[in-house]
C-alpha cells in the first residue's frame, strides 16, 4: 500500500490519507494530531475506526475524504 494523497481539515489537526493497495483500489485512513500539554509535544494518532469503503478511482476517494472532514 502507498499513500497517494493527504486531505487536511481546515483546522489542520485532522487529515485523511488516500491509500492505494496493490490491486489499484483506494482506501481512506483517518488521523488526528493532538497536543500533550504534559510532555509539550504534538502526536499524530490513527483515529479508529478508519472510514469504511473501497474506491475504484482517486476522484471519488478524495471527494469522500473531503466530505468526512467537514
Amino acid at each position: 500500500m502507498k499513500t497517494i494523497e493527504i486531505i487536511e481539515s481546515t483546522c489542520k489537526n485532522k487529515f485523511i490519507e488516500v491509500i492505494q493497495d496493490e490491486n489499484g483500489i483506494y482506501h481512506l485512513k483517518r488521523y488526528e494530531t493532538k497536543f500533550d500539554p504534559e510532555e509539550e509535544k504534538l502526536y499524530t494518532i490513527a483515529h479508529l475506526p478508519h472510514p469504511r469503503g473501497r474506491y475504484d478511482d482517486l476522484d471519488s476517494a478524495v471527494a469522500e475524504a473531503k466530505v468526512l472532514l467537514k
